[in-house]
């Protein structure tokens, strides 16, 4: 599956894909790209990024391991690393506690680390409604470090505390093709991305399901698969198969695409999870290129 979607990108390069224009709203600034932990090994197809104050972490999946730098004032640095026997970290998450979740891709369940660096092994969910089975694409965390859980399995988001004991469940909408990803804004709002359809669902008032928000944007975009809210409500998707970042407003409206296809510094090949600081930085797990990139965004 992963030589078939590379082929893919490759593709759409040769063919020098093309999209409508939009109003740009935002300039995005390349600042930083990683390569390597702090001994010279080099990253291999890392897929998330979770970002926390002044420091982001990278799930290196090709190495199976958690790495952790700082950045701040334009000064980057590596401060760690979590090996991970066997693992295949796919998302990656960090909670007000400094305790760091992360989502085996293989095993489909959610480990942990506590704020020291010790492992404190899969989270157990309880007291789940109709079914026990959870298959698990994406979460997220909340400001109470409750855990917001995308079910795929059982087509719903699942909300569970710091221990897994379950919460609420809100059921995935209708008509929808994959959804790959999910945001939470400063309120706690819901936000789903669908790769298929390159459309994004918000939750609901009532806060019991989903509705789609604007329309789906297939003219703007490939294959979205991570979504990221910024503090002014501002969502940014990466577009994997299409290897750019796309902008999107509050009410669903196309603001721009951003950044293009390539394999220096800047560009980017079949991005993934993306998360953006306290600063307004974007960080990008830049994953075929086997590199972290992080850019500035300035109105």
């Amino acid at each position: 599956m992963r030589k078939l979607c590379i082929s893919f990108s490759i593709l759409f390069l040769l063919l020098g894909a093309s999209f409508p224009a939009a109003a740009e709203t935002a300039k995005i600034k390349h600042l930083v790209s990683v390569y390597v932990d702090g001994d010279g090994k080099k990253l291999q197809y890392p897929e998330g990024v979770a970002c926390q104050g002044d420091s982001f972490l990278v799930a290196d999946t090709g190495n199976s391991r958690i790495l952790r730098y700082s950045y701040k004032n334009s000064t980057l640095a590596a401060e760690g690393q979590f090996p991970l026997e066997n693992g295949y970290p796919i998302v990656i998450q960090v909670n007000s506690k400094g305790e760091i979740y992360y989502l085996d891709g293989k095993e489909r369940r959610i480990g942990r680390f506590g704020a020291a660096g010790e492992p404190k092994g899969f989270m157990k969910f309880t007291g789940l409604p109709e079914t026990e089975t959870v298959m698990l694409r994406s979460f997220r965390i909340d400001g109470e470090n409750n855990l917001y859980l995308l079910d795929i399995f059982s087509e719903r988001v699942v909300r569970v505390n710091s221990e897994g004991q379950f919460m609420e469940s809100i059921p995935l909408p209708e008509n929808y093709g994959f959804f790959s990803d999910l945001a939470l804004d400063q309120r706690g709002k819901v936000f789903l991305v669908d790769s298929i359809n390159a459309a994004v669902y918000a939750q609901n008032e009532q806060g019991d399901g989903f509705v789609l928000l604007g329309k789906n944007m297939k003219e703007y975009m490939n294959f979205p698969t991570g979504i990221s809210i910024d503090r002014a409500g501002q969502i940014f998707l990466t577009d994997q198969f299409g290897s750019g970042l796309i902008l999107i407003g509050r009410d669903g409206s196309f603001l721009g695409r951003k950044i293009a296809m390539g394999w220096i510094d800047s560009l980017l090949f079949y991005p993934s999870q993306l998360c953006i600081n306290g600063s307004d930085e974007i960080v990008i797990a830049d994953r075929s290129n086997s590199r972290v990139q992080v850019f500035g965004l300035a109105e």
